[in-house]
């Protein structure tokens, strides 16, 4: 493990669900550097892109990419006030999207390159590729931006990638097959969702586990039974709770950082996959596969408050860093839903896409 990473801040106890921030305090988290405010430098290279629907509000989109992965393209589409605006070639077959906590870097997982392309937002180009392990499945960077993770879904590791200068600075084995990761907004724990045992994706067994990494020895420190088929992982801003949704077992498990347990399960749609959570920790968007739907959850009460009906086999999902929209990628119908937070419908969908797959919102 490379000298120059930072230190995180050790885990500590955080008792059972912790009330969720209140909206105004989303500015604190900002200037304790868990939300960024900057913004990267416009973009270039425009392409074609329609957007159809209402013509209300499509978030906070003017002057905030979205970056949204084209697995059937190899390719990242960048989506400006309802529309694409300019595509980057990247590696083979990429997923999952993620953005430093300034802007000015995306990182790509390209599940059939076996590799992390890193995207120089400010020039619109691949500025590096990074190596990785076999069809790496999700990948988050940390608070501070220096360190990359990515859960590799074949062999069971975890890849970290120092951000400074683009190179794995060590692999973490976690076992099995793994499908989902999230860092902890203190930097100091990495939840890897997965199978226990095989060698197939990490989606397709009945049974799963999130594993818990500690940031300061890259080891695991806990291994918590989650729904079958655990699918994407997301951390509340207090850190207090992880949410796990069961592709298989169409629920979200819910778990409790201070004891690693799981203290409620939710029932959503069919095969749900990935899973956002407004800065405010409130409500969690989860994406529903099988159904072409998001399941919204309050989070206060653990429990679905709406159902969204969105583009065909949706996967990504991501909420803009001020809470007003969620953007959701329709992998069977080339779309990107844009869903208005305050009313959960959709204002907006964006058309000229292939195949998306990952979504990431720049702060």
């Amino acid at each position: 493990m490379s000298s120059t990473r930072p230190t995180p801040t050790a885990r500590g106890a955080v008792h059972r669900r912790p009330r969720a921030l209140a909206k105004g305090a989303a500015a604190a988290l900002v200037a304790a550097g868990t939300l960024a405010a900057a913004s990267p430098a416009a973009l270039a290279v425009p392409t074609a892109g329609s957007t159809s629907g209402s013509t209300g509000s499509t978030g906070s989109t003017i002057g905030q990419p979205v970056y949204v992965s084209n697995i059937n393209a190899d390719s990242v589409s960048v989506l400006r006030s309802g529309a694409v605006v300019a595509t980057i070639p990247v590696g083979s077959g990429p997923g999952a999207v993620a953005v430093s906590p300034d802007g000015s870097a995306a990182y790509v997982a390209d599940f059939n390159g076996a590799a992390v392309s890193v995207i120089d937002t400010g020039g619109a180009r691949v500025r590096a590729t990074v190596s990785v392990g076999t069809d790496p499945a999700a990948l988050a960077v940390s608070p501070d931006g220096s360190t990359v993770y990515v859960a590799n879904g074949i062999g069971g590791t975890v890849s970290v990638i120092a951000a400074a200068t683009d190179s794995v600075v060590a692999t973490i084995p976690v076992g099995g097959s793994l499908a989902g990761l999230a860092v902890s907004p203190d930097g100091g724990s990495v939840y890897v969702s997965g199978t226990g045992g095989g060698t197939g994706s990490g989606i397709g067994a009945a049974v799963g586990t999130v594993s818990v990494i500690s940031t300061g020895s890259d080891t695991v420190t806990a291994t918590i039974a989650v729904g079958g088929s655990p699918n994407g992982v997301a951390v509340s801003p207090d850190g207090g709770t992880v949410y796990a949704t069961g592709f298989s077992s169409s629920s979200v498990s819910v778990i409790d950082t201070g004891s690693d347990t799981v203290v409620d399960t939710i029932g959503v749609g069919s095969h749900p996959g990935a899973v956002a959570l407004t800065p405010d920790g409130e409500t969690a968007y989860v994406t529903n596969f099988g159904s072409g739907s998001v399941s919204v959850i309050d989070t206060d009460h653990d429990a679905v408050t709406a159902t969204v009906r969105v583009g065909s086999s949706p996967e990504g999902v991501a909420v803009s860093a001020d809470g007003s929209a969620a953007y959701v990628a329709g992998s069977h119908s080339n779309t990107v839903s844009v869903i208005d937070t305050s009313t959960n419908t959709v204002t907006a969908t964006v058309h000229g896409f292939a195949g998306p797959t990952g979504v990431a919102v720049a702060p």
